[in-house]
């Protein structure tokens, strides 16, 4: 016979958070001894509605402790993780304002673990950003000192702009620092770079100031 599998879990929570509620009602009832009719319509109510909420919680426990109990079965008519998942919904409303509060406990845990660990993921990127942009070399109009291996008379322009990369004092480069060295025309400096990214060979990347920056691929 064809079942639905959600409609199953949605069912055993319902049912087994009401079971549970009442179970709750009992046993409280005889740790306060007898009471009134009226005190004990209010407790049942609160029993039942306390057990129905927990065990609609197992679910969300289940999560924090990583639990496939919620898996849709493959093969089997009836899973017998159905079973289990039961036995904690029971437990779970029986228990209900413990298990409540021990839930919030662990999820409000969770999330500031998980707060703290990207206000350190945060950090370490402002970090990696700030080394990354000491060694940027700024846009400049000054003329720097032509690279050595410029001083090759048949290196194509290419080949020019790829020897300046091997200064190691800027990971990330200009386009008119890089034309200030070499000497060159900025627009042919710039078409050069444009040509060696579609090659794969140079990356960008964009600065504070929004000034793009090049560097060799893989670096």
């Amino acid at each position: 016979m064809q079942y639905n599998h959600y409609v199953i879990l949605i069912l055993i929570m319902l049912g087994s958070g009401l079971l549970g509620g009442l179970s709750n009602y009992f046993i409280l009832s005889d740790e306060g001894g007898s009471t009134a009719t009226s005190g004990k319509g209010f407790l049942m109510g609160k029993s039942l509605i306390l057990g129905v909420t927990a065990s609609l919680m197992v679910p969300l426990f289940l999560t924090t402790i990583s639990s496939d109990i919620l898996a849709k079965p493959e093969d089997e008519v009836f899973d017998k993780n159905y079973f289990v998942l039961a036995g904690f919904c029971l437990l779970a409303a029986v228990l209900s304002k413990r298990f409540i509060e021990g839930l919030y406990e662990k999820v409000m845990k969770a999330e500031a673990n998980a707060n703290r660990a990207m206000d350190k993921a945060a950090e370490a990127i402002e970090k990696l950003e700030a080394v990354e942009e000491s060694l940027s070399e700024e846009e400049q109009d000054g003329v720097a000192a032509l690279s050595a291996v410029f001083k090759a008379k048949d290196l194509t322009d290419e080949d020019k702009v790829l020897s300046t990369f091997t200064n190691r004092k800027y990971l990330y480069r200009s386009g008119s620092g890089i034309a200030s060295e070499l000497k060159l025309d900025r627009i042919l400096v710039k078409d050069t770079l444009s040509a060696l990214v579609e090659e794969g060979k140079l990356r960008t990347k964009f600065n504070k100031r929004g000034h793009m920056l090049y560097t060799l691929t893989g670096s």
